[in-house]
């Protein structure tokens, strides 16, 4: 099966662990965002739909700090150092969030949980691309790409559909968060795997130039950039269609 995987994925000899590696991180990764979007989209729709635009707009500014900060450290900072800091500081959040259902029942909260739903999945995925992009060469990146998220994708697909059978025995939605919790615990098992076996230092600490041109503001002269972004924009808009 594993070796089906991997032919389809178009893994040549010598790839099957670093590819695998990030398949299972990618996996958990995504049973975390599976799980996080189910809690924090039902409570809020249910509790606080009415404050739906502030919501948006507040997540959507979150969002472009967040990744700002992520753009910025990534040229300043060792790589490794800043995924660890990621992870470990969205473990601690949701972690916090969950335990503080217990002790209160306040909208903030679940607005809280709701806005920081994007900027978390940006800094997620960020990580998990460049990941990959400082363990594979352009060559072999080029091969893999179209699959090597399918473990995410997997993920997210189960979970999602896991849910409605779970829900009977779960006294209450936040539950689903430790779900979340375990998935991304068990990610960042698999990153110190891939640290420790990988070198992952961050190609901007080797090269100047490469760090000038993806500077946040720079990269924007680049035109296959800014049309690639314009067309995320515009796919991001069918999002809105969850929430009609």
């Amino acid at each position: 099966m594993i070796k089906a995987l991997l032919s389809i994925l178009n893994v040549v000899e010598g790839e099957e662990k670093p590819v695998l590696l990030l398949l299972a991180y990618g996996f958990f990764m995504g049973v975390f965002l599976a799980a996080y979007k189910i809690v924090a989209t039902t409570l809020f729709l249910n509790q606080l739909s009415e404050y739906i635009r502030e919501a948006f707009f507040v997540s959507g500014v979150l969002g472009v700090l967040s990744t700002w900060l992520y753009a910025t450290l990534q040229n300043r900072v060792r790589y490794s150092k800043l995924i660890i800091f990621n992870i470990v500081s969205i473990f601690v959040f949701i972690a916090t969030a969950r335990l503080s259902f217990e002790y209160f029942d306040t909208p903030w909260l679940v607005f809280i949980l709701f806005v920081m739903l994007g900027p978390i999945t940006s800094l997620l995925v960020l990580g998990f691309w460049g990941i990959f992009g400082r363990m594979f060469d352009l060559r072999q990146s080029k091969r893999i790409i179209g699959g090597i998220d399918s473990g995410q994708l997997t993920a997210i697909i189960i979970t999602t559909f896991s849910i409605p059978f779970l829900i009977p025995y779960i006294n209450d939605i936040t539950n689903i968060l430790i779900i979340g919790e375990i998935g991304l615990a068990v990610s960042i098992i698999f990153f110190i795997l891939i640290y420790a076996r990988y070198q992952l230092s961050s190609f901007h600490e080797k090269h100047e130039e490469i760090r000038k041109e993806t500077m946040f503001f720079s990269m924007f002269k680049n035109k296959y950039i800014v049309y690639l972004s314009i067309l995320h924009q515009i796919s991001l808009k069918a999002t809105f269609n969850d929430f009609v």
